[in-house]
Formats: C-alpha cells, structure tokens, sequence
C-alpha cells in the first residue's frame, strides 16, 4: 500500500522535520501495522539533518508499506 498526504508548518517559526507515526487500524480501531518515520525514511532525496520546514512550507511525503489486507479500514498519522 502507499499513503501520500501533505502537511504544512503553520507556526510562525521554521521548526525541525518531525518524526511520523503512522497506524493503520481495523473496523475497532485497533492497531494492524504501525511504523515510525525520520524525515530521511519519507523524503527522497533524504534531506540533511538540520533541514527546517519553514512558515507556510508544505511538504508531501509518500509512504510504502505491506498491505494488511481487507482488515485495514482506517489510518492515523501522528507528528513527533
């Protein structure tokens, strides 16, 4: 499966690329597969260390990962 989303920095700070929890979850809400990512796993090229999302910048990322089949029925991303 692959999840593409776009999220932009809406503070008035340039702050760090955040880490990215993503969850899959089934018709419960319960937790199928969840991976956490560094800005380098969710953007190609990976940027360097001190790479900064600036004011308004967005920023889309695209993620692959194994399909779990017809039990996956929802997704939650969380910013770390």
């Amino acid at each position: 499966l692959n999840l593409s989303a776009r999220f932009r920095n809406d503070a008035k700070a340039a702050q760090p690329l955040p880490d990215i929890q993503l969850s899959l979850l089934n018709n419960n809400g319960d937790i199928l597969i969840r991976r956490r990512l560094s800005p380098a796993d969710y953007l190609f090229p990976p940027p360097p260390s001190d790479r900064l999302i600036t004011p308004g910048e967005v920023l889309t990322i695209s993620i692959d990962f194994k399909d779990p089949g017809y039990l996956a029925t929802g997704f939650m991303i969380d910013f770390l």
